[in-house]
């Protein structure tokens, strides 16, 4: 349970939207809203700025890089070598389970 200081320097807990703080003036009272807040806690409430915390904005238009490719394969795609495979790699992949 978290434990509260009240403006008028008890400790308050809350309990289903009731300060709980005997000895305060602020006990029994229903915090409903950012006002009560900054009243019993003196605490101002309002909106934060996330923008520290948000992903930087692409421009829609950006142009997708250019890359060389082969007939048969788009043009964004990266070419891939490819070489022959020795029958003792073959059977090292099948053993293995890649293949």
């Amino acid at each position: 349970m978290m434990k509260f200081l009240t403006v008028d320097n008890e400790v308050a807990t809350l309990e289903n939207n009731k300060v709980v703080s005997p000895g305060s003036r602020f006990d029994g009272m229903d915090v409903k809203t950012n006002a009560d807040i900054e009243k019993i806690f003196g605490v101002r409430v309002g909106p934060k700025d996330l923008s520290p915390y948000m992903k930087p904005k692409m421009p829609m238009n950006m142009p997708a890089p250019q890359t060389m490719g082969t007939p048969g394969q788009p043009m964004n795609q990266p070419q891939v070598k490819s070489t022959p495979m020795n029958l003792r790699k073959m059977l090292l992949a099948n053993l293995t389970g890649l293949i």
